[in-house]
């Protein structure tokens, strides 16, 4: 499945899925593709030490969106922590434990936001 926004909403057509342990995270057409920019901490697993070659945070844009936190299958929710100056939630495979592959702010209730680079996808 490639990232190109075309006209109108375009949903996700495939199962969207962890890119370590393929548990499902959205199913298909469960996500609409928007842009979104954000920097993310690096992935990694909870417990996990940080990779030293690894950058500290990455810039992501192209995205996956929903409107409901009961869209998504299986995936966690981290505490509110300060981010760039302003609350957010990480989400991370519920199964795994790796992430962040995506966040969600608070601010705004309704959105939900996987990084597209950040999965892979089941047909």
């Amino acid at each position: 499945v490639t990232f190109k926004m075309a006209e109108g909403p375009r949903k996700n057509t495939a199962d969207i899925v962890c890119r370590r342990c393929s548990c499902v995270i959205l199913l298909k057409s469960a996500a609409v593709a928007t842009t979104k920019e954000r920097e993310l901490p690096s992935m990694m697993k909870r417990g996990q030490a940080a990779d030293p070659a690894a950058p500290e945070r990455t810039l992501v844009s192209e995205c996956w969106m929903v409107k409901d936190m009961f869209a998504f299958e299986n995936v966690g929710f981290c505490k509110d922590v300060q981010d760039l100056g302003s609350p957010v939630k990480y989400l991370a495979c519920a199964d795994c434990e790796v992430g962040p592959i995506g966040w969600h702010d608070p601010a705004q209730p309704k959105e939900f936001f996987v990084a597209h680079e950040r999965i892979t996808f089941r047909e």
